[in-house]
């Protein structure tokens, strides 16, 4: 009878490798950080597609400001400077004060009342007390005066030192300013204006804009009158 030959183990085989739980923790820590880069690529490819996008909708705001600047372009645009007596002779029109107008009323009349009592109890009773008591009052009403013509004068060198004038006239508004940051007065009869002394005035609310003749040649400052005057109600005298 033939002998069965038992298949011997090859020696060679290596054993199988048991995994330790410090194996399994370098594992679950590799598969973590695997993780954290696909997040982070996808997070990158979301950002880029966020900035493409962004971007076209600047472009696409700055074509639409540039269809806007085409299509309504100013009628008149000027640049230009208005002097110290040209401001003062405008605001002394529009009753600006710059400061308050009725405490100074007040003591100039306070002033004036007291001069003409005193000074004839002056000549009445030849008491000199009287004489210096009239020149206070006359004092008082010098100070009220000259304080409103110190505030006219300051806000008059405020205005020229802020900003150089900008006009932009259109057939329905005119606009002062920069143009990102511009006032706008509608022409739709709200405000009051007038010509005074080659000095165009509108009179928007508690402030004015003015503009001299001598800033445009004559045809200029005619259109754009023409545009105020249809725009705007002559102002009550």
């Amino acid at each position: 009878m033939e002998e069965k030959k038992i298949p011997q183990e090859d020696s060679t085989e290596k054993p199988k490798k048991v995994e330790t739980a410090e194996d399994v923790l370098k594992r679950i820590e590799e598969n973590y950080d695997l993780d954290e880069d696909l997040d982070e690529t996808s997070d990158d490819e979301e950002d880029e597609e966020n900035q493409e996008e962004l971007q076209e909708s600047s472009e696409q705001q700055e074509n639409g400001e540039e269809e806007v600047e085409e299509t309504d372009p100013p009628i008149l645009d000027l640049s230009y400077e208005v002097n110290q007596k040209e401001m003062s002779t405008s605001l002394i029109r529009s009753n600006f004060s710059g400061g308050n107008l009725i405490m100074s009323i007040v003591a100039c009349t306070i002033g004036g009342i007291g001069f003409i009592y005193y000074f004839i109890k002056a000549i009445s009773s030849g008491i000199n007390n009287y004489y210096l008591l009239s020149l206070m009052c006359l004092g008082i009403i010098f100070i009220a005066t000259i304080f409103q013509i110190y505030m006219i004068n300051s806000h008059v060198k405020k205005m020229n030192d802020k900003f150089p004038f900008r006009m932009r006239v259109y057939s329905d508004r005119i606009e002062m300013g920069p143009k990102e940051n511009a006032f706008v007065m509608e022409m739709n009869g709200q405000y009051q204006s007038e010509i005074y002394k080659e000095i165009m005035i509108i009179y928007v609310k508690r402030s004015i804009v003015i503009l001299p003749k001598r800033c445009c040649d004559e045809e200029t400052f005619e259109k754009i009158y023409e545009i105020v005057k249809a725009g705007t109600k002559p102002r009550k005298k």
